[in-house]
């Protein structure tokens, strides 16, 4: 049905909704990215008694909402009727009971009735059939109970009385009288919206919201009905089955005493408490004549889609009480005090054919792993050996077999054992804190060393026995430093510290854990690296000083170059230049002999 939807991003692998599901209906899967594991309702294993929903803390779960498809059919439809759960009066504990229905109205509803008049017939009908049986009776009224035995105990099904819940009952009642009408049925039950889809069921009630949906939908109608007049429910109403949903309810609606003390009569409410009591019945004696089982304890009036403002489960009950004192005041055209139905009535209804249903067996079947596939599971998390199995049951299961045998089924995974998987986080811890060659040291509020590592007491060349109980300030850190981790919760990093009397260079980083009111002192020994530093600035000195005095060799040996280069030219230049003059005079001395043999101009 996808009934029961998961808000995936809110669902971080708590697992209490697997520990609060009686069934273990509940699958555990790995996210696709993230890998966490995430919870799945399987609704085919589940018998929708709705805890889940209640019990989770992150309000992961919700229904899927029937409201908008009721908005729709009073849309199309003139003749949409309510029938309404008489746990109404405990849901909404800010409205009087009439306000309650002015707001229905509001909504466009044709007509309200409380489905507690039809609970009239069923209790009187349980009555009749318990009266003629040779077993116990169990009750047919709450559809989880009937989820219960038809999926895990079908033994029992020839003691569950065959007659249909008030919801269908009422519905069929509805109908009977203007069989175009339409039924919405209004209430805290989850398994409600599933059991009009049960074989032979279908006709009856055309849809169910919850109180919860019902909240909703005001809320976007802008309807606040606390500022409405009363109104009135329409035609007849009960008086005693206004106490059908608490425990006893309808042992009481029937005519029987709930007395916990009688034989005849037996109350038992809760889905563990129903479990145990089908289960060992056969051991049972004596055997009760009529056994009235409700899925929630307490009954209905703590079922799963209650408000959640409303009151506590005594003030809810107490409110059902007191409403069953003033019911005359919300009855019209009924004289005050006057039941809807007399006894002759009653056993008039309880042989109506609309009260009679059937059942299916649908009992899950599941294969059931081998020893050896147990042993192997079991191993994975480190249980080799009987004393190794907590059965802790925080993973959901009650035991640690019990959960090996879901995991080999699909519906669990090995890593959901806390108590191994703290175990591997605290050897991964172990080897991150234990493992690192950096010291680390655990300090507190009082500036005092709670832990160390071994890394630590190489450093300091210590025991850590001898560090653990003293003053951080006498080792490592200031105390200054460290008031302004703790008080201003500032991180120092990679300070660097000298220790002489221990030989060392360290950097120091502390890192303050407000959530344990610790810090971490980080301590690097960088004493050979700060030697390699040294060591390698007196290599850079030797070699500055070597490449200086090649340089100074070099600027000698140019300038005596350069001497001699100046020198020689020098000289060649003196040569030249005589040279050149020489050159020149010759030249003169050659031109006036040459003037004396050119012939004389006429």
């Amino acid at each position: 049905m996808d009934l029961i939807r998961v808000n995936e991003a809110h669902c971080r692998d708590c697992y209490k909704c697997l520990r609060s599901c009686p069934v273990k209906a509940i699958r555990m899967e790995r996210a696709p990215f993230s890998q966490q594991l995430r919870a799945r309702v399987d609704e085919s294993r589940c018998v929708l008694d709705g805890r889940c929903i209640a019990e989770c803390p992150q309000k992961a779960k919700s229904v899927r909402p029937a409201y908008p498809s009721v908005r729709s059919l009073i849309a199309v439809n003139d003749d949409v009727w309510v029938s309404l759960a008489p746990s109404f009066v405990a849901a909404f504990a800010h409205l009087r009971p009439g306000q309650v229905l002015a707001g229905l109205r509001k909504l466009g509803f044709a007509g309200i009735r409380e489905t507690a008049v039809a609970a009239e017939w069923v209790a009187a009908a349980h009555r009749k059939i318990a009266e003629k049986s040779q077993g116990p009776v169990m009750t047919s009224s709450c559809p989880a109970i009937v989820n219960l035995i038809e999926m895990y105990i079908p033994e029992m099904l020839p003691n569950l009385a065959p007659i249909v819940s008030p919801m269908i009952a009422h519905a069929r009642m509805l109908k009977k009288e203007a069989p175009c009408r339409k039924v919405v049925f209004i209430g805290p039950c989850l398994a409600k919206y599933d059991e009009i889809t049960r074989p032979g069921l279908t006709q009856d009630v055309d849809q169910v919201i919850s109180f919860v949906e019902l909240e909703t939908w005001w809320a976007e109608e802008g309807i606040d009905p606390s500022q409405l007049e009363d109104e009135y429910f329409d035609g007849p109403a009960p008086l005693e089955a206004v106490l059908f949903p608490l425990d006893g309810g309808l042992i009481k609606t029937a005519g029987l005493t709930p007395d916990m003390l009688s034989n005849r009569t037996l109350t038992v409410s809760g889905l563990d408490n129903c479990q145990d009591f089908l289960i060992n019945l056969a051991a049972s004696e004596p055997v009760p004549m009529l056994v009235e089982m409700m899925a929630c304890p307490g009954g209905c009036i703590n079922g799963p889609l209650m408000p959640a403002d409303s009151d506590d489960a005594f003030a809810r009950r107490m409110r059902i009480l007191k409403y069953r004192e003033e019911r005359p005041n919300y009855r019209e055209n009924c004289p005050a005090g006057e039941n809807s139905l007399a006894d002759d009535a009653r056993a008039e209804h309880a042989d109506y054919e609309f009260l009679q249903r059937t059942y299916e067996n649908r009992q899950i079947i599941s294969v059931e792993p081998t020893e050896e596939q147990i042993k192997e599971v079991l191993a994975m998390t480190g249980k080799y050996a009987p004393e190794d199995e907590l059965n802790c049951g925080a993973c959901g299961y009650n035991s640690c077999k019990e959960k090996a045998i879901a995991v080999l089924q699909g519906m669990a995974d090995p890593e959901m054992c806390i108590p191994y998987m703290r175990t591997k986080a605290e050897s991964m811890s172990n080897l991150v804190f234990f493992g690192t060659p950096n010291g680390v040291l655990v300090v507190g509020s009082d500036e005092r060393i709670l832990d160390m590592n071994s890394s630590a007491e190489r450093i300091f060349g210590t025991s850590r026995n001898h560090l653990v109980g003293t003053l951080a300030s006498q080792w490592i850190i200031d105390s200054s430093d460290l008031r302004r981790v703790f008080e201003d919760n500032e991180e120092i990093v990679r300070l660097e510290k000298e220790l002489p009397e221990l030989g060392l260079i360290v950097l120091v980083t502390v890192v303050s854990a407000k959530k344990e009111n610790v810090a971490l002192v980080i301590v690097e020994d960088i004493t050979s690296q700060r030697q390699r530093e040294t060591e390698l600035q007196l290599v850079r000195g030797v070699t500055l000083e070597r490449a200086q005095e090649v340089i100074d060799k070099q600027m000698a040996v140019a300038q005596k170059i350069a001497g001699l280069l100046g020198e020689t030219t020098a000289e060649t230049k003196v040569i030249l230049t005589k040279l050149m003059r020489v050159m020149k005079e010759e030249g003169n001395t050659d031109g006036a002999v040459s003037g004396d043999w050119r012939r004389p101009t006429e």
